[in-house]
């Protein structure tokens, strides 16, 4: 029989009127390439918080798509 994994909750908010997505996130491949991305581009994104349950989140400015995640 085959195990599922543990779902891994991710939850991205934007708002028109702001210049930035707000990136919640339990996924641990995701908060890597995230924190890579933040220490590459240190104005444009940053860890905003992270919890004892192993959630983080990041603040990314919205910009061009020339600066995506992970590439």
């Amino acid at each position: 029989m085959r195990r599922l994994k543990c779902e891994k909750e991710t939850i991205i908010l934007t708002n028109e009127d702001d210049g930035f997505y707000d990136v919640y996130t339990f996924n641990q491949s995701l908060q890597k390439r995230l924190r890579s991305f933040a220490e590459k581009y240190p104005d444009d994104c940053w860890l905003k918080g992270s919890s004892e349950d192993g959630s983080e989140t990041y603040m990314i400015k919205k910009r061009s798509e020339e600066r995506r995640v992970g590439k």
